[in-house]
C-alpha cells in the first residue's frame, strides 16, 4: 500500500483565480472574471442557465409567515380562578407558579404565593445545575443552533457565505443550491425556470440531496428538521406551495443527510444530540441506530456504493 502526501498534488490556484479543469493532473487556472465564467459555464454546462448567487438572494421571498394567535386580542378574564386555568394551560405548571408569585391575589391564593416563588427559585437553580452537568457530558449542547450548523456544516464560512449547501442530482442535470436567505433553488436542464423551495420551518439549512433515481424528491436538512420536497419532475414550477414538503424530526437539528444508493431510505444525523436515524421514504417510518452514549456526536453519514 502506498502513502500520498499532499505534496504530490498540485497546487492550489492563487487568490482570484479559478480552476477551469484539470488534465493529466495539471491544474489550468484563470483569473476569475465575468467573461471567463460565463466561457466556462457554456462550454461546460450547456443545458443549464447562468447562475449568479447575488441575483437570487436579491429574488423576493414568495413566503409570508403569519401566526393567527398575535391577531387575536384576547379577553383577560376577571375571576382568578379562570386566570390560573389559563396560565395553566398557556405555559403549563411553570406558568401556574408564576402567576401565583407575580400576580396580585387575593385570599387565599395570597398564601401560596410566597411556596410559588420559592419553588421557582429552586427550579432555576436545578436548571442551571442540569445545564452545568450536561454541559460536562455533551460539551456541543452549549453551543447555540448556529454555531452547531458553522461548525459541523461542509461549507467554508457557513453563517456569512451566499451559499450553504449544494447538491446535484446523480442521475439527470439538476442542481439544488442552498442560499443564505433559507431558500433552496433548483436549476434543470434546458430551462430558463428555476423553482425556489421556501418553507416556515426551512430554517438556518445545513444539507441537501437529490433522491437517487427520483427526479421529484429532494430532502433538506436545517435547524428545524428534516424537509421532504416532492416536485413533480414534468411540471417546472416557480415558486412551489408549502405543501410540495413533508416535515420529519420537528425540532432535531440536521447535519448531515444521505441516500441509500437504491433511493429508498435516507440516513440522517444530529451533531447536537449525536443521533443516526434512518428514514423510510415511502412509508415515513423513521428508526433510530443509535442511543445514548458518551461517545463524540455525529455530524457526516455517507452511504456505501453497494448499499
Amino acid at each position: 500500500m502506498r502513502l500520498y502526501s499532499l505534496a504530490e498534488f498540485p497546487t492550489a490556484p492563487a487568490l482570484g483565480s479559478v480552476t477551469l479543469e484539470e488534465t493529466e493532473g495539471m491544474l489550468y487556472n484563470e483569473p476569475e472574471t465575468p467573461d471567463v465564467m460565463r466561457r466556462f459555464h457554456k462550454d461546460a454546462f450547456p443545458e443549464l442557465a447562468f447562475i449568479r448567487v447575488q441575483d437570487e438572494l436579491a429574488r423576493p421571498s414568495s413566503t409570508i409567515s403569519m401566526s393567527a394567535k398575535s391577531c387575536i386580542l384576547r379577553q383577560v378574564p376577571n375571576d382568578q380562578w379562570a386566570q390560573l386555568y389559563e396560565a395553566y394551560v398557556d405555559h403549563g405548571l411553570y406558568g401556574l407558579l408564576d402567576h401565583l408569585s407575580t400576580a396580585e391575589m387575593t385570599a387565599p391564593f395570597r398564601v401560596l404565593s410566597t411556596p410559588a416563588r420559592v419553588t421557582l427559585k429552586w427550579y432555576h437553580w436545578a436548571g442551571r445545575v442540569y445545564t452545568f452537568l450536561r454541559g460536562l457530558v455533551f460539551p456541543q449542547l452549549q453551543l447555540s443552533p448556529e454555531e452547531i450548523c458553522s461548525k459541523y456544516s461542509e461549507v467554508a464560512n457557513w453563517p456569512s457565505g451566499n451559499v450553504r449547501s449544494l447538491a446535484w442530482h446523480p442521475g439527470t442535470k439538476k442542481l439544488a443550491i442552498a442560499l443564505r436567505n433559507d431558500s433552496v433553488i433548483l436549476y434543470t436542464k434546458n430551462s430558463e425556470i428555476s423553482s425556489e423551495l421556501k418553507h416556515p420551518k426551512q430554517k438556518n439549512v445545513t444539507c441537501v440531496a437529490f433522491r437517487p433515481f427520483s427526479g421529484s424528491h429532494i430532502a433538506v436538512g436545517c435547524e428545524k428538521g428534516l424537509l421532504l420536497w416532492n416536485i413533480p419532475a414534468s411540471i417546472i414550477v416557480k415558486t412551489p406551495t408549502m405543501h410540495s414538503a413533508s416535515q420529519f424530526l420537528p425540532g432535531t437539528l440536521i447535519s448531515s443527510i444521505a441516500w441509500h444508493p437504491g433511493g429508498n431510505l435516507l440516513a440522517v444525523c444530529s451533531a447536537r444530540f449525536g443521533d443516526i436515524v434512518v428514514l423510510n421514504a415511502a412509508t415515513g417510518e423513521t428508526v433510530p441506530l443509535t442511543t445514548f452514549s458518551l461517545l463524540p456526536s455525529a455530524h457526516l453519514l455517507r452511504w456505501s456504493r453497494d448499499g
